[in-house]
């Protein structure tokens, strides 16, 4: 063949390895860019895998991941649990649980104080209770909630103690209760017999 034929047909294929050359050195660009991407968060809806922020609404969480290449939102958004009664959801005792709500991106629980959450510290109303050994304490309803508990306690009088929830005169044990003797004929037994405490 001709040089100038071999030369000819050189230059007629140039322009085609130049565009092949294009197509690839593209290809490689345009995939170090979308990897570029992903990892700065600059392609998609959201800035990194795993950043979590509130829903439509703020009742649940979307999670930041990679779906198709590029970071989008997960859907359907995580609904926050909703707890209800009292002490739930992380409440305190003496509050109920009011359902939950989203804020920055994590769920809460809403906490009311109420008065039906708590536990009564005694059981039969108006009745009472030695509190010490010369004090006493009545059960009743002595705050703002439901309950009953015992009130402050009453101090027994000068020379009394307390004996059943009662202030009876103090006195001295006669003997060892349960110990025996002899009166006369008869075997007397040592134990509590009258309304004091002795």
């Amino acid at each position: 063949m001709p040089k100038s034929e071999i030369i000819k047909n050189i230059l007629e294929k140039i322009p085609l390895i130049i565009l092949a050359s294009l197509i690839i050195l593209a290809g490689s660009f345009f995939n170090f860019y979308q990897d570029k991407n992903i990892a700065t968060g600059f392609c998609g809806e959201c800035g990194f895998v795993g950043q979590k922020q509130c829903s439509e609404g703020g009742a649940g969480v979307i999670t930041c991941q990679d779906v198709d290449g590029c970071l989008e939102w997960s859907s359907p958004p995580q609904e926050c649990p909703s707890y209800s009664g009292c002490g739930q959801g992380g409440c305190p005792e003496d509050n109920t649980a009011q359902g939950s709500y989203c804020s920055n991106g994590g769920c809460y629980t809403t906490c009311v104080w109420s008065a039906g959450c708590c536990t009564s510290e005694c059981s039969a109303y108006g009745s009472k209770q030695c509190s010490g050994s010369s004090s006493w304490h009545t059960c009743g309803n002595y705050d703002e909630d439901d309950c009953w508990e015992w009130s402050d306690p009453v101090i027994c009088s000068a020379g009394q103690v307390c004996s059943g929830g009662n202030c009876i005169a103090s006195c001295t044990n006669e003997c060892t209760y349960g110990s025996t003797q002899c009166s006369g004929t008869s075997k007397q037994t040592c134990g509590n017999y009258d309304a004091d405490s002795c």
